[in-house]
């Protein structure tokens, strides 16, 4: 019916399609919008269809609708990246280059640690070994810094402590004008003596208990500088060695670090890609958009028909007719209708109307008709009885001169009566038998209606 060809490919032209064109039904949304058969119609659909029935070049809309569907595919991707959707995998996507380079800068590092570590069976005694040692040295170094503070006290009681000078008694009797006599001189001689065997004693005390003060200090340095010199053997043992636990450890952190430097790598290659892809992408949505362009200048002929036959159908009803405009979009042919009123939906229905005589002209000069037109009486509800007559007689009219056959399924109260008839239409001829009636017996096929 339509000349279509098997396995035209996703988003091709179908029979259903096209069909629903030509046999609108109401309840699907096909008298809502004249360029669509169906609320759920896509745009595509619309611009495939279209396209084939009036001879344009279909194939750039189903490619365009391909390629619209790739780039989204790949620009879903790229917005996973840009809001964070792998951050939880790879930290910022925006910045998994850098990600990438320190991870692998982690890799080396763990690789030349295992690379150049070298096992020490003994490690965790060596290891208690010099923790000994530092606590030893610590303890020792709390000793030597006790045994110093003592021999600084020890000094500064030498340097304070001195015997009574004789004199100073005598002046202070001679002060108070008494004279000793012989014999307290003599006792005071000998008390005398005997503090100043006191003090010297207590003087060869503080010089004895600095002497082993500090010598206690220099054993302690003594001791702490062997100690330091075994700890620093032990630790230079241990850096350059490793207990065996410690590398079994080094290698499971090799392994994390190695799956993910592989997972930013996938990830980068990913997001790289997919970048690449929406770029491919775009190019060729811009050469298709110029096939487009190239097709409508080549086919001016053709679309200038459409504007004419749909201005023919319109002015035949208003005093200021509507217009049909094809032109070319990034997204494909786009299809506007513009009609003073547009929005009541009586003219709706007339740019419905205006529309389908526009295919039935264009499309059936080509064959691409099921050389018939239906129009339920849907489409007339909303129009008032005067314009709904002017377009029965256009159509049939035009029926006649093209040669296709136009059916309406009308209620008899949507007859105008004779005294309200804007034209000479003669409708009675036009009804086809059988007539259905809400009298009994007046059903279809032994069925009653209500």
């Amino acid at each position: 019916m339509f000349g279509l060809e098997e396995n035209l490919g996703v988003y091709g032209p179908t029979f259903g399609q096209l069909f629903s064109y030509f046999v609108r039904r109401a309840e699907n949304g096909g008298l809502a919008e004249p360029t669509k058969q169906a609320y759920q119609q896509q745009p595509a659909d619309v611009r495939v269809g279209l396209s084939y029935l009036l001879g344009l070049d279909w194939k750039i809309s189903q490619e365009r609708e391909q390629l619209r569907q790739e780039i989204a595919a790949a620009q879903k991707l790229q917005k996973v990246a840009r809001d964070g959707g792998l951050k939880n995998v790879v930290g910022d996507p925006k910045q998994i280059f850098t990600q990438l380079t320190l991870a692998q800068k982690e890799v080396d590092r763990l690789s030349k640690a295992i690379a150049e570590f070298r096992v020490l069976q003994d490690y965790a005694e060596r290891e208690r070994e010099a923790n000994n040692l530092t606590r030893r040295i610590n303890e020792l170094a709390d000793e030597a810094a006790q045994s110093r503070y003592y021999a600084d006290e020890l000094r500064q009681s030498l340097q304070s402590e001195t015997p009574p000078e004789v004199s100073d008694l005598e002046r202070l009797y001679a002060e108070v004008g008494l004279v000793l006599p012989t014999i307290v001189r003599t006792r005071y001689d000998e008390v005398r003596r005997f503090h100043e065997s006191i003090v010297r004693n207590r003087r060869l005390y503080l010089e004895d208990e600095l002497s082993e003060a500090e010598t206690k200090v220099e054993k302690n340095k003594q001791e702490i500088s062997t100690l330091d010199g075994q700890r620093s053997q032990i630790m230079q043992l241990l850096h350059t060695h490793g207990a065996l636990e410690h590398h079994t450890q080094l290698q499971i952190q090799l392994g994390k670090a190695v799956a993910v430097v592989e997972s930013l790598k996938q990830n980068q290659k990913l997001l790289e890609n997919a970048a690449q892809q929406v770029a491919e992408l775009k190019i060729k949505q811009g050469q298709l958009f110029l096939r487009l362009q190239r097709d409508l200048r080549e086919n001016q002929s053709v679309i200038a028909e459409a504007v004419l036959a749909f201005e023919e159908a319109s002015e035949a009803l208003y005093n200021d007719f509507g217009n049909l405009s094809i032109y070319a979009t990034e997204s494909g042919p786009k299809f506007d209708i513009t009609i003073q009123g547009q929005n009541s939906r009586g003219v709706n229905s007339m740019q419905v109307f205006c529309f389908d005589m526009m295919l039935m002209r264009v499309a059936g000069k080509r064959g691409m008709t099921p050389g018939f037109l239906v129009h339920d009486s849907h489409l007339f509800d909303p129009v008032d009885e005067r314009q709904n007559e002017k377009a029965w007689a256009y159509g049939a009219g035009l029926a006649k001169k093209i040669g296709f056959q136009y059916i309406i399924t009308l209620n008899s109260d949507q007859i105008p009566v004779p005294q309200n008839r804007s034209t000479e239409l003669p409708l009675e001829q036009y009804i086809v038998e059988p007539k259905l009636t809400d009298d009994d017996g007046g059903g279809l096929f032994g069925f009653d209606f209500y």
